[in-house]
C-alpha cells in the first residue's frame, strides 16, 4: 500500500485497501469508499516512507497488522505527522485476506 501511495497508483491503493473499511486517523472515523481512496492517493505526495516494529497477529478468521511508520508526505498543502504507529485488520474472506480496518495515529514524542 505504502509503494502504491508514494506512486500516486490509485487503481493499486484501492486494490490493496478494498472499500468499506473502517478507517480512524486525524481527521476523523471514516468508512473508506472508492471516491475516497482515489482522493487520498492522489491529494498526497509521499516523498518517503519506512516502516519498523512490524507485528503480525494471527487467528484462524483475522490477521492484524501493527507498525510505525516514519513519512515525509505533504496532504492537501500541509505537511503530514510522523512518525505514526499503524494497525490494519484484515479478515479472511472466500480464501483471501481483506481488510476491514485500519488506524494511523501519530507517535508520541516524549518517553
Amino acid at each position: 500500500m505504502w509503494e502504491a501511495l508514494r506512486g500516486q497508483d490509485t487503481a493499486a491503493f484501492a486494490r490493496l485497501m478494498g472499500d468499506a473499511v473502517v478507517d480512524v486517523d486525524v481527521s476523523g472515523i471514516k468508512q473508506t469508499s472508492p471516491q475516497s481512496v482515489a482522493r487520498y492517493v492522489t491529494g498526497c505526495k509521499t516523498d518517503s516512507y519506512s516502516l519498523s516494529g512490524i507485528r503480525v497477529t494471527r487467528t484462524a478468521a483475522t490477521v492484524t497488522i501493527s507498525y510505525k511508520a516514519a513519512v515525509e508526505q505533504t496532504c492537501w498543502g500541509q505537511k503530514a505527522p510522523s512518525p505514526l504507529l499503524v494497525m490494519t485488520v484484515y479478515e479472511s474472506r472466500g480464501g483471501a485476506w481483506v481488510p476491514v480496518a485500519h488506524s494511523e495515529t501519530p507517535a508520541a514524542h516524549w518517553q
